[in-house]
């Protein structure tokens, strides 16, 4: 006959054994949830309320000075804590420029058609983030890009 010590050590046992499985399976979960999100998904330092939040960012990096840069297209949002965070859309490479910093930097087409029909439809602004350089407010006219678009299809110049 147990006694209830020891029913209560074997009920012991078996709480520690389920909450081990659920750990497991946590641990896991949150595995598979980084993998998703690697790179995707980062905190940002914030600036002190220079740029609204949220908005949508064209930001410049180099890779080998500025003869190989990279811009990645990236929405910031501010978490329900107050940290800032940045969700990467989508990243080009654009090499070929010259090693010093030039005054203005190309825009990826892809990125910067996105970011316009983006900006239209969700009303948020769109910078452009240099290294050095103060963030640019970019004016993108989605609907002009449209019209155009709409132009070269039927053949008709739309310059």
């Amino acid at each position: 006959m147990t006694t209830a010590i020891e029913r209560l050590e074997q009920l012991l046992d078996t709480q520690e054994q389920e909450l081990s499985k659920v750990r497991e399976e946590r641990d896991h979960l949150k595995r598979e949830l980084e993998g998703t999100l690697e790179g995707k998904f980062r905190q940002v330092e914030p600036e002190d309320g220079v740029l609204p939040v949220p908005r949508l960012e064209l930001a410049y990096t180099q890779v080998d000075g500025w003869s190989h840069f990279r811009v990645t297209y990236q929405m910031v949002l501010r978490h329900l804590c107050g940290q800032l965070y940045a969700l990467v859309i989508g990243s080009t490479d654009i090499a070929g420029h010259s090693k010093d910093p030039p005054d203005e930097l190309a825009s990826p087409r892809y990125d910067t058609n996105h970011a316009a029909h983006d900006s239209a439809y969700l009303g948020y602004p769109v910078y452009r983030r240099i290294p050095g350089k103060d963030p640019a407010l970019l004016n993108l006219d989605y609907y002009a890009h449209q019209r155009a678009k709409g132009l070269a299809h039927r053949g008709e110049d739309h310059r």
